[in-house]
């Protein structure tokens, strides 16, 4: 059995003339939301992408000193927002994780992605660069007998909520579509990006999809067993934390996010299988 807990789209930010109140406020709602977090019993702690908002080396600095405290199995998927201000190499360093992994549990084959552009805040769409996808096409030919499980920022296209809007996705031409989508023995594929929740199944594939911690302060817990999964979501903190929560969207974003992002009760709680 494996077991998992993940955060969608964190956006922890660091601003440019920040008030003492927006100071105290983000030190209080990110210390109570990872710890609590971080406590939760899993095999592996993921985030989907998206951990900070500029990409900053404050932003990763900070946050992680919230994580590092830990002794969780705790794992980053790269967002395009982390991917804003430094490059690649730079992440890796300030992360101590390569930019995509692989490993092998006894559920199935674990993949990490990393389907951003190198600080191209213009451009927001997932892509997978040619030494990547060399990488995944071997590790797919190679375990036809096991199940995927996928992590990566980006939806595919036309999958979960609001994947086929602008820059929802990786792109739609992009040749790990097709790849995934052939092995046959099928698996799950978990992103973000899109800051709804939204579980879809097609074929021998579920794609699962997590919203935004601010627009809902939730962790996503996955249960594993003989390619059955169980998903739900767990709510993280009280009354303070979700003002808190409002209090810094309000300052990160100066608007309302302008769509539902709790999608429907069973994109919320389900179980799904291979077949």
């Amino acid at each position: 059995m494996l077991t998992l807990a993940l955060i969608g789209d964190l956006h922890y930010p660091v601003l440019e003339n920040e008030s003492i109140e927006f100071q105290t406020t983000r030190e209080r709602f990110f210390s109570k939301f990872m710890n609590e977090f971080l406590r939760i019993p899993a095999d592996y702690h993921l985030s989907i992408g998206d951990l900070t908002h500029h990409g900053k080396q404050d932003e990763f600095k900070q946050i992680y000193n919230e994580i590092t405290s830990t002794e969780a199995n705790w794992k980053h998927v790269l967002g395009n927002h982390d991917l804003y201000s430094l490059r690649k190499k730079e992440v890796e360093v300030l992360i101590n994780q390569p930019r995509y992994q692989a490993f092998t549990t006894e559920e199935g084959l674990i993949v990490l992605l990393d389907t951003t552009r190198e600080r191209r805040p213009d451009d927001w769409s997932g892509i997978i660069d040619l030494e990547q996808y060399e990488w995944l096409e071997k590790l797919v030919h190679e375990h036809t007998d096991l199940p995927i499980f996928v992590f990566a920022h980006h939806p595919l296209y036309n999958t979960t909520t609001r994947s086929a809007e602008w820059n929802g996705s990786i792109v739609r031409e992009d040749a790990v579509h097709q790849l995934l989508t052939s092995h046959k023995r099928g698996g799950y594929y978990f992103c973000g990006h899109c800051h709804v929740h939204s579980i879809f199944k097609q074929n021998q594939w579920s794609y699962i999809q997590t919203a935004a911690v601010y627009d809902h302060p939730v962790a996503r817990l996955v249960t594993i067993h003989n390619g059955r999964l169980d998903t739900s979501l767990y709510e993280i903190g009280d009354d303070q934390l979700l003002k808190d929560a409002q209090f810094i969207h309000h300052n990160v974003y100066k608007q309302e996010t302008p769509f539902h992002t709790l999608g429907r009760y069973e994109d919320q709680k389900r179980t799904l299988s291979l077949s």
